[in-house]
């Protein structure tokens, strides 16, 4: 069964705003006079930009890239799931339930 239209937009969404993120780190790198490292912590609860004493990357900017990003993404779940319980003319018993 293909990927329903909303959820197919929501996650192509959800890739561009990650790929702003990218772009963004790579035009504040390329700026400076060095490159912020960037690594997910182990538990891949979050991620760590690391720059010299000092120097501040605009990490509030890119937090919300990251939000709306993994906000979309969770939307296209919820999105293909509500396809799934309505296909061939299907009605959830609770619709408010309906979700990833």
């Amino acid at each position: 069964m293909p990927m329903s239209q909303w959820a197919r937009q929501k996650l192509t969404r959800s890739w561009w705003l990650f790929s702003e993120l990218l772009g963004r780190v790579d035009a504040w790198n390329a700026a400076g006079e060095f490159t912020a490292e960037v690594q997910v912590l182990a538990d891949r609860t979050a991620l760590e930009f690391l720059t010299p004493a000092g120097f501040r990357p605009p990490v509030s900017e890119w937090a919300l890239l990251v939000g709306d990003a993994v906000h979309n993404a969770r939307s296209a779940l919820d999105a293909e799931i509500w396809h799934l319980a309505h296909r061939d003319d299907g009605k959830p018993t609770n619709p408010t339930r309906v979700a990833f």
